[in-house]
């Protein structure tokens, strides 16, 4: 597994080093601005309308870079970067994962799996973009034990993976 940065299976279309994760605004911990009051009650209550709104306004974005790149929503599949274990064990849930759910079922891709896993790291929000890279190159990693999966079927997991776009 390569970060995104270093991945050199990119479809032949990609004319750039590494696509843009689409974003609806640029969230900021002061909590001033409404769409960040937004993305702070995403990750502190499980408001179940929310995250349909949410998804509902990033798939159509998702969908514009993936026909630009040629690419299936049915070839994708999505993940998320894991909540620090004080986050799950404060809130309950883990937001990014429950986001991933529900884009995936938004575009049809193929499936949510929790490819990623987290080992340390810092908390991202007060850090400026350089360290937020730092931090989440030594605190993120596959997750090759692919958690949740039997043994007797990670053949079959490696196969369903083979040809996918991770978003």
């Amino acid at each position: 597994f390569k970060t995104a940065d270093k991945c050199t299976c990119m479809p032949k279309k990609n004319t750039f080093t590494q696509p843009t994760i689409p974003s609806l605004f640029f969230y900021r911990p002061d909590g001033k601005l409404p769409e960040s009051k937004a993305i702070y009650t995403l990750k502190h209550k499980r408001y179940s309308e929310l995250y349909d709104f949410v998804a509902e306004e990033l798939a159509p974005k998702i969908e514009d870079l993936l026909k630009e790149l040629e690419i299936s929503p049915e070839d994708c599949i999505f993940t998320y970067i894991p909540r620090t274990k004080k986050g799950l064990k404060k809130n309950g849930f883990d937001q990014s994962e429950l986001l991933s759910q529900r884009l995936c079922a938004k575009l049809g891709a193929a499936a949510s799996l929790p490819l990623l896993t987290r080992n340390g790291g810092k908390e991202q929000k007060k850090l400026s973009k350089h360290k937020r890279k730092q931090n989440a190159e030594s605190a993120l990693f596959a997750n090759i034990s692919m958690r949740g999966i039997k043994n007797n079927s990670q053949k079959r997991f490696a196969e369903f993976l083979s040809g996918k776009t991770v978003i």
